[in-house]
């Protein structure tokens, strides 16, 4: 063996030769990968995405079919009880008290 063929290495003799196919399985593979990714997205997600927002958009039509019309705040009815002045023991409730009030 001569001094190039020492420096060389086996890159120069087919060595690389497993290197490379390995690279290009990997590359394959990735490639394949990829592709089946991209099929999973178009298949299951975007109809989904699409049947989704047509959901939201009939229901909130349908929704609004039956509805009364809104009523100015003065006229709606209390989202909940009234806060009392006190409790069952006689504690008076601190609360904010507006300008006007009483």
């Amino acid at each position: 063996m001569n001094a190039f063929a020492m420096e060389a290495g086996p890159a120069h003799f087919g060595g690389d030769f497993v290197e490379s196919a390995r690279r290009f399985l990997y590359r394959i593979a990735a490639a394949i990968a990829i592709v089946l990714l991209l099929a999973l997205l178009f298949v299951l997600f975007v109809p989904l995405a699409i049947v989704g927002v047509i959901y939201l958009v009939v229901r909130s039509a349908l929704g609004s079919l039956g509805a009364p019309a809104r009523t100015p705040q003065g006229d709606a009815e209390p989202m909940h009880a009234p806060i009392p002045e006190s409790d069952d023991e006689g504690r008076e409730n601190v609360r904010v008290r507006r300008p006007g009030e009483e």
